[in-house]
């Protein structure tokens, strides 16, 4: 049987900062966590990615195996790991560190070979090109990709840290947006790739933004802003959605299982034939972020399908019935500050 999805990108190690300052080691990084979610959606997918020779790549690929997720995994011995050490603020928001220079992330590249796999949807972000290179070749393969039919999944997962400058990162994900037929961020990332005045109402300028965004490529855009809610355009269309109620342990994974909650809608489309509403989306989303929101970690937050529906029957006056802000304890998706 054929793996649907293909997720491209990072494995790195997550180094979270607890209360007493004691560093608590998960495997994390964007692609694998919405590997790993999707595969706890009933989804199948693929990682493509690599890790360094050192503990923390046997670590990773320790992982991946415990975890049953398949994957087309490189380990180069002469590069590391990329780590990232992961502190939050009293308001939950997160702050990141990460190992600098070139890791393995940087060095592995899928190619047209890589797409005899049958997939139909390429989910990737920005990580592996924060070093300068790869991105012509990326942009060729996402290119022979969409001619094959496959729907390409954007997730810009900026954290300016590992790149160059601020220039280069907007310049790569501009350049990224083009090739995507949609896209999830967060309302910095919007702030930041939009690069104009994001002053006065939150939701004017979240629809200014977004529409500018569509007129760039995608058709659809998700934007997730954490406690408040997210957002989401298509076609014209343009909609809010406030946050679950949830008590929140931590929010590293929130982002992650809000896209891969998406990814299994996109999948139930193809299967059905039938068009979800963007107020199905965003419910769904954002119950699967809320979720993520009361356990630890990245992957190891990653919800079921049992876990969303149970949030959804349970919360619906807390989570998505009309446009009401709620207070800073529900959870829908990422919200942390660009460093």
């Amino acid at each position: 049987m054929n793996q649907r999805i293909l997720c491209f990108g990072e494995i790195v190690a997550d180094l979270i900062e607890g209360k007493d300052g004691v560093l608590m080691c998960k495997v994390g990084g964007a692609p694998l966590n919405v590997a790993v979610g999707l595969g706890r959606l009933g989804e199948r997918s693929t990682l493509f990615s690599a890790v360094g020779g050192d503990w923390f790549g046997e670590k990773g690929l320790s992982y991946l195996k415990s975890k049953r997720i398949r994957s087309i995994v490189s380990t180069l011995p002469d590069l590391p790991t990329r780590m990232t050490v992961i502190s939050h603020d009293r308001n939950r928001e997160r702050s990141f560190k990460f190992s600098p220079g070139v890791a393995a992330e940087n060095a592995v590249m899928p190619d047209e070979r890589t797409l005899a796999g049958g997939y139909e949807i390429l989910y990737f972000g920005s990580f592996p090109f924060s070093r300068g290179s790869g991105l012509p070749d990326f942009k060729n393969f996402v290119r022979s990709a969409r001619e094959a039919g496959i729907a390409t999944v954007f997730d810009p997962n900026i954290r300016l840290g590992i790149f160059a400058n601020q220039d280069e990162a907007r310049k790569i994900c501009l350049e990224l947006l083009s090739l995507s037929d949609v896209v999830r961020l967060n309302v910095d990332e919007l702030k930041f790739i939009y690069g104009k005045n994001s002053k006065g109402r939150k939701q004017a300028f979240v629809r200014k933004a977004t529409a500018w965004l569509l007129a760039e490529g995608p058709h659809t855009v998700f934007v997730t802003d954490g406690p408040v809610g997210s957002y989401a355009c298509r076609d014209g269309e343009f909609e809010f959605m406030r946050s679950f109620k949830v008590k929140a342990v931590d929010s590293t994974g929130c982002g992650d299982a809000f896209t891969a909650a998406i990814i299994s809608k996109i999948c139930d489309e193809k299967d059905t034939g039938a068009h979800s509403s963007l107020t199905q989306l965003l419910r769904w989303a954002n119950a699967a972020g809320a979720a993520a929101a009361t356990k630890l970690g990245g992957a190891d937050s990653m919800p079921t399908k049992i876990d969303i529906e149970r949030l959804i029957k349970s919360n619906l006056r807390g989570g998505g019935m009309g446009k009401k802000l709620v207070s800073s304890r529900g959870f829908s998706g990422l919200r942390t500050r660009i460093n």
